[in-house]
């Protein structure tokens, strides 16, 4: 976790996703609070991929984080 040293925010950057950790954090206010999770309230985006390089037929894209593809907001 990386805190700003002036405005007390806080991001933590993950190269992957911990389902462990985001699952309760979603679930629990749902449960406890009855709030909805994951609806939109203000307007909404979607990623898209693209290729980092040019991609011969065959090729298998890896995912998140790989070496083909990188994601655009749209």
């Amino acid at each position: 976790m990386i805190v700003g040293q002036h405005s007390n925010y806080a991001m933590i950057y993950r190269p992957q996703h911990f389902i462990g950790h985001e699952m309760p954090l979603t679930v629990a206010p749902m449960m406890i609070l009855g709030q909805t999770c994951g609806a939109a309230e203000t307007k909404t985006a979607d990623v898209v991929a693209a290729a980092k390089r040019p991609l011969a037929p065959g090729i298998v894209l890896d995912g998140e984080g790989g070496f083909t593809a990188y994601g655009l907001i749209e």
